[in-house]
């Protein structure tokens, strides 16, 4: 069961949202919130997989409370849910440690899956965050992209994990797409975060994406 924390100063919404998660039968909602300083303080007591935050909220914003979450509590996946459909504000977010961007627009099932996604994967781009992110890459001026070096220090292996990650598959999946044990493909995981330096499987994603090495399909 995913456990799952609402952030948003909106309590229409948070019913509404509240009542579309009940629909979900593997996920479970442990508490609402009106901003993220209550989301901080709650969690603190009551531990969850999943937050679905708001960016603008009163006291603490969802900007600030990401930050706080990646550095005390940065097993929790976030996704930032607003109306905002800025492709800057995007690419800037999930480079901040969010862990999926949807607008509150989207319907159930986008949701679910992106719930499923972040929880088994610790991440989902859709269409429009990856274009986001795309465009912030061809547009730097001095992009970090091609980074040879580390490109070079990845294993061919590696670079099958990573793009099999892109394609946001579980460690199951890529177990059995490559021959290979679930603990080898973790192993994998770990050695690509600390080659490529970056926290979560969201930078890698991005490293990928800056390099020539994403693919969106398996």
């Amino acid at each position: 069961m995913i456990r799952i924390a609402i952030a948003d100063d909106h309590l229409m919404f948070q019913r509404g949202l509240s009542l579309i998660l009940e629909s979900f039968d593997d996920c479970k909602l442990v508490f609402n919130a009106n901003n993220g300083q209550e989301l901080i303080q709650k969690i603190e007591v009551e531990a969850v997989d999943v937050v679905l935050m708001d960016l603008e909220m009163p006291v603490m914003n969802g900007i600030d409370a990401t930050a706080h979450l990646r550095k005390h509590h940065p097993e929790v996946k976030i996704i930032l849910l607003t109306m905002h459909d800025n492709e800057q504000y995007m690419a800037y977010l999930v480079e901040l440690g969010v862990n999926a961007y949807l607008l509150k627009n989207e319907g159930e099932k986008e949701l679910h899956k992106a719930i499923r996604s972040v929880y088994e994967n610790d991440f989902y781009f859709n269409t429009y965050v990856q274009k986001a992110l795309l465009k912030k890459i061809r547009k730097a001026s001095t992009p970090r992209s091609f980074n040879q070096t580390l490109l070079d220090v990845l294993t061919v292996r590696e670079k099958e994990v990573i793009q099999l990650i892109c394609a946001e598959l579980p460690s199951r999946e890529i177990a059995e797409r490559l021959f290979i044990s679930v603990k080898t493909v973790e192993t994998h995981r770990r050695n690509i975060r600390e080659k490529l330096g970056v926290k979560g499987t969201a930078g890698v994603v991005i490293f990928a994406m800056e390099n020539g090495v994403y693919k969106s399909m398996p």
